[in-house]
């Protein structure tokens, strides 16, 4: 942040004041901070709310009459007016402050800090790869031979649209979950027919694929210049939420009822909590320190796991998994042609998203457990456990000496 302050305008109703205020040099319209008066200078005009002259009095004002005025200094009249506001919750994002770049300068403008904040976010999906990169780009390539799951019922559909908050909206939204509600009920076979021809056809409108990038500030990380310190949330409309519910409930309801995904997984997973991850880690460690044996733990944490997911590892996995022909087609489509945009002020820049599963979004935390159950299916000692809890991960390995644990 510049600490040099600097004039801007204070927008009223109708017309501008002008304070001297300290202000983010990245948002030219930012909130300035106000100095609080004791009394202010009010009279009656029609429709002309330009400066006010801020005074301190020493007597209460005299009914109806008006105080004297500097020449041609217009008058405003004393009822503050409330701003509007919506009925529904919007989240809204933080204000966008200097980031730090690689070679250790600074960022100098909104839209520098912008396409900063982007390259952090969006990863390009490079060419340099090895070999099991390539076979796992053959694997998806190949048709797939099994059959279809069933189509969606009506009560299904409806169940994923009243799950979600009718008084919560968002700014990508173009109409709210009670008006899909409404119009559900109102065409309940159309509205039915026209999420299974998705299905059928493996085909994610393009409108959906469309994520509005929402910066949240990590607590006690506001004046830091990391892009790490903000949390990006994306945003999309509540026709494309619902149908990704319904996708990624049956790639679960598949992957569950064939016990393919791990029991040490403990982030977004039914049943399952954080304070569950860590008894399992503390049951694991007395057990052995019973026994006098020794136990080390190793703490992993992968930055940005959401931004760096590869969809054609995804994929893979649900061709390993014998996904369902309509559900992996409809994954593919879900994966290509996706954009992110960011937006400040009247500055908005979108970029193409080629790796990566958006935050807060339905389909996200599924793919990303799906891609991180890879990693149990390695091969590992009898003497190693591993512990989950959505992209951090805990390995344990045991030994009757320390030198045996660390081995």
């Amino acid at each position: 942040m510049n600490p040099q302050a600097r004039h801007t305008l204070t927008y009223t109703r109708h017309t501008q004041t002008t304070h001297p205020t300290t202000t983010n040099p990245h948002i030219p319209h930012s909130t300035p901070t106000h100095t609080n008066h004791t009394h202010h200078t009010h009279t009656h005009t029609h429709h002309s709310l330009t400066h006010i002259n801020h005074t301190h009095h020493t007597q209460p004002h005299a009914p109806h009459k008006h105080m004297p005025h500097a020449p041609h200094t217009p008058y405003t009249h004393t009822h503050t007016h409330k701003p509007h506001t919506n009925t529904h919750k919007v989240r809204t994002n933080s204000i966008m402050t200097t980031l730090q770049k690689t070679d250790g300068t600074v960022t100098s403008s909104i839209l520098e800090t912008m396409n900063k904040m982007l390259d952090h976010l969006i990863k390009d999906d490079g060419e340099d790869e090895n070999q099991h990169h390539k076979n796992i780009r053959k694997t998806i390539e190949e048709p797939i031979c099994i059959s279809d799951d069933a189509e969606c019922t009506q009560r299904e559909i409806k169940q994923k649209i009243e799950c979600f908050n009718r008084k919560k909206a968002t700014l990508m939204e173009e109409i709210a979950s009670d008006v899909l509600l409404r119009t559900f009920n109102k065409f309940p076979r159309i509205i039915t027919a026209i999420y299974n021809q998705f299905l059928i056809r493996g085909n994610f409108p393009r409108r959906c694929k469309t994520a509005k990038i929402i910066l949240i500030a990590k607590p006690n990380k506001e004046n830091g210049m990391d892009t790490y310190k903000y949390r990006p949330i994306s945003q999309q409309n509540i026709g494309g939420k619902v149908l990704e519910e319904l996708l990624i409930n049956r790639i679960n309801c598949h992957m569950y009822k064939n016990e393919l995904l791990t029991d040490s997984q403990y982030g977004f997973t039914p049943q399952k909590s954080k304070t569950d991850a860590a008894m399992e880690a503390k049951a694991f460690i007395e057990r052995e320190q019973e026994i006098r044996k020794f136990v080390i733990m190793t703490a992993l944490d992968v930055n940005g796991a959401f931004n760096v997911a590869w969809w054609r590892s995804i994929l893979s996995s649900l061709t390993d998994a014998e996904c369902p022909r309509n559900l992996y087609y409809l994954s593919q489509g879900y994966f290509s042609q996706r954009t992110a945009a960011l937006t400040t002020n009247n500055l908005s820049i979108e970029r193409r998203v080629t790796k990566g599963c958006p935050q807060e979004s339905c389909c996200g935390h599924g793919y990303r457990n799906l891609l991180y159950n890879s990693i149990f299916n390695l091969q590992f000692t009898s003497r190693t456990k591993l512990i989950a809890f959505a992209d951090d991960l805990i390995i344990l390995t045991k030994g009757d000496s320390f030198v045996e644990a660390e081995n």
